[in-house]
């Protein structure tokens, strides 16, 4: 066989090589790219305008290596509203550190809530010069600005059928924003719970004009009355604004006996 020929063959070989080899590769990069992303600990609800953290795993998917000087960063995806990162930072590798192929890094994401309520979403990628690749993250966090700290709550161990009996109940504001009995903040019953205690769901309001600011705290005093039929029973009570719960839960169990 003349050289010509033999180059011709080899050729050939090679570029069979080739095809299943670039393939397989795409199919590598798919595989590490779909799985480049894990973030356990992600909040499901903050409290507005508090800062957290999220740590990322990311898996380098790419034959480039990852360092403190490079072009690769973890960012939010642009065009997204990305309400905890307004500022639009991207998060470098640390000085030192070198991530290569198929190697992991944990990034430390420093996020900030914004200052009104709501359900907001976040994405954020791998980028190379601004532009995102492999598996994207989003999350859905919750953003509350109302919260309340139990500071007592005196429940009788027992009481008589059909007494009618208070308890205090103090409650420290812990949310971003003031208490205002015009603004429908109230004490009532957990909803989906079988409130024996309250029957008619009556909610305990604050008086008229009242505002507790932020740090502050209120006594409220439950007005209750036993069920006519012995047995040990739960009663639970949180803080409501506009009908929508929020803060710690209040919770007792009551012996209810009759003569």
């Amino acid at each position: 066989m003349s050289s010509s020929i033999q180059k011709a063959v080899l050729g050939l070989l090679l570029v069979g090589l080739a095809v299943p080899m670039a393939a397989q590769e795409r199919e590598r990069l798919q595989r590490y790219a779909a799985t480049s992303v894990e973030a356990p600990d992600w909040p499901e609800a903050v409290l507005c305008g508090d800062s957290f953290t999220v740590d990322v795993t990311m898996i380098n998917p790419t034959r480039s290596t990852w360092t403190e000087g490079g072009i690769h960063k973890l960012g939010p995806v642009k065009g997204k509203d990305e309400v905890f990162r307004p500022d639009g930072r991207e998060f470098t590798v640390p000085a030192g550190t070198q991530v290569t192929y198929r190697d992991q890094h944990t990034f430390t994401l420093d996020l900030i809530a914004p200052e009104k309520k709501g359900t907001y979403e976040t994405h954020w990628s791998m980028m190379t010069m601004g532009v995102p690749y492999g598996t994207p993250l989003s999350h859905s966090i919750r953003v509350y600005c109302d919260h309340s700290k139990l500071g007592r709550a005196v429940f009788p161990g027992e009481v008589a059928c059909g007494e009618t009996f208070t308890v205090p109940v103090r409650l420290k504001n812990m949310g971003k924003t003031a208490w205002a009995e015009e603004e429908f903040y109230k004490l009532g019953p957990v909803m989906k719970t079988d409130e024996v205690f309250r029957t008619d769901g009556h909610k305990f309001k604050m008086p008229d004009f009242t505002e507790v600011a932020v740090g502050d705290k209120y006594d409220f005093e439950l007005e209750l009355t036993a069920p006519d039929k012995p047995g040990t029973y739960e009663t639970k009570w949180t803080m409501m604004n506009s009908g929508k719960p929020f803060g710690e839960e209040i919770s007792g169990t009551i012996k209810v006996v009759c003569d």
